[in-house]
């Protein structure tokens, strides 16, 4: 693998998952088909699992080196002897992959001969696994135990679609003794049928049992020791340029592409862009305003006309010998506890829907500052009234602690609700509808001066990463 492909896949944010750097001889076909038991051959010793049905539930990686077998598993390595490797049984899911490496293995150096789970099995991640590693492979060997089906036609399809040297190893040639037809008329029909499907692959008829004269083993171990190594490279350029040509290229122009659609193509007409659309989020959140002013109006209107009535009625049950202004001072005070809650919750909402509204952006770079209105909550309305109640109390003279009749005390409980609601009004006008909106003003004075900074950095940003891909796309121009 070029370091032109590591730096592209980089670029891209294409990982190892997509491509695997090694020189890879991969083991495919159908399971029970002896993939496992000519690996165990080729490296010594029977280490990896065999059997009439599925055995094979990981990836094997095999080479020449130093004996040890490292399991992969959720994110961590353990390191195993080799005799533990075969207890890796369908089912057992101990381990997402296995390193193998055996000093005395009959393999050339350098190459990594990958043992697949059998493709024809229940377990659908095994196919999953297989167009993986397909990606990798330069060279892969397919495994017949039998004539071939459907199933062996359309993997080996896709194998010669990759770009994969094909070989196919017909095994089990032993079992053909069974049949009515002799053995040398079975593989010659056979090797005429697989060569007319496939006329690029290469075909071996094997006996693992080594039991019959017409066994190509020994030919299969010649052309892994003498020629593997030259078809890994010269095979590993061909994946190379289709795999640029199906997943690189394709990226680098859609990446492009997509930078284009979304370029400042000039200063002037994004900045009437973008300032519309900020003049659009400072008008609907001023229309928000004035919508939710309404239903705060509304609010304080059939407040205070219920209030005025549950004053009235406080008023005529009362004694009226013990019509004692401290203590309507006091129920004025219960009143406006409860309206402070409901008062403070609608204007937490309000500039909760406003943040909504003034600091979204459509686009990728943050142009437009965000408006500052959480503080016009840092001092509220009622905080201020809790003080300017006993104010207003204090400007009575004094003299009088009793009211003389009910009529006199309801006059005074209603004038009091009265100044004070006219207050509230006021107060949502001045300090906080005006703030809104000043702040609205503000927001769009100090954005218009950051777009004049903004815009052209951002075009040299947009510029920067073009000239990238156009060299990255010059480079690709090797596997044309």
């Amino acid at each position: 693998m070029t370091d032109t492909i590591k730096r592209l896949e980089q670029f891209l944010g294409i990982g190892s998952e997509d491509y695997i750097h090694e020189n890879v001889c991969i083991l495919a076909g159908q399971f029970s088909t002896g993939k496992s038991k000519f690996l165990n051959k080729l490296i010594g010793i029977d280490c990896l699992p065999v059997g009439t049905y599925e055995t094979t539930d990981t990836p094997a990686y095999v080479s020449k080196g130093e004996d040890s077998a490292i399991f992969f598993a959720d994110g961590v390595k353990s390191l195993h002897t080799l005799d533990e490797v075969k207890w890796l049984r369908k089912g057992d899911k101990s381990a997402d992959l296995i390193r193998i490496s055996c000093h005395s293995a009959d393999i050339p150096e350098g190459i990594t001969f990958v043992d697949m789970p059998g493709i024809n099995s229940i377990d659908f991640k095994h196919e999953l696994q297989f167009e993986r590693i397909l990606k990798s492979g330069a060279v892969v060997m397919y495994f017949l135990g039998k004539s071939i089906s459907t199933v062996d036609v359309k993997y080996l399809n896709r194998i010669i679609e990759s770009g994969a040297k094909t070989i196919i190893i017909r095994t089990k040639i032993d079992c053909i003794h069974l049949s009515e037809e002799g053995i040398d008329d079975v593989i010659r029909k056979e090797r005429e049928l697989y060569q007319k499907m496939f006329p690029d692959a290469s075909t071996y008829f094997i006996s693992l049992q080594g039991a019959c004269v017409e066994n190509e083993i020994s030919l299969l171990k010649l052309y892994i020791h003498e020629d593997l190594w030259n078809d890994l490279q010269k095979y590993q350029f061909i994946k190379e340029k289709i795999y640029v040509r199906n997943v690189i290229k394709p990226g680098l122009l859609s990446m492009r592409s997509r930078i284009l659609e979304n370029q400042l193509q000039d200063n002037v007409t994004n900045k009437e862009k973008i300032l519309k659309d900020m003049k659009h989020k400072g008008k609907r959140a001023k229309d928000f305003l004035i919508r939710h002013k309404g239903i705060i109006f509304d609010g304080l209107d059939t407040a205070k006309k219920n209030y005025i009535e549950l004053g009235r009625k406080h008023i005529h049950e009362m004694e009226t010998d013990k019509l004692n202004r401290a203590e309507i001072q006091q129920y004025i005070f219960c009143l406006f506890e409860c309206l402070k809650r409901w008062y403070e919750l609608e204007l937490e909402d309000c500039v909760r829907q406003i943040d909504l509204i003034a600091n979204s952006t459509m686009y990728e770079y943050d142009l437009l500052k965000p408006m500052d209105i959480d503080r016009v909550l840092d001092c509220t309305t009622f905080q201020r009234f809790s003080g300017d109640i006993s104010c207003y109390f204090e400007e009575d003279d004094g003299t009088t602690l009793y009211f003389c009749s009910k009529q006199e005390a309801i006059r005074y409980f209603e004038h009091v609700l009265n100044r004070f609601f006219a207050e509230i009004l006021m107060d949502f006008d001045n300090k906080y509808a005006g703030f809104v909106i000043e702040t609205i003003k503000e927001y769009e004075k100090k954005n218009m001066h950051e777009l004049e900074i903004m815009l052209p950095m951002i075009q040299k940003d947009f510029d920067g990463v073009l000239a990238n891909i156009d060299g990255y796309l010059k480079e690709t121009e090797i596997y044309d």
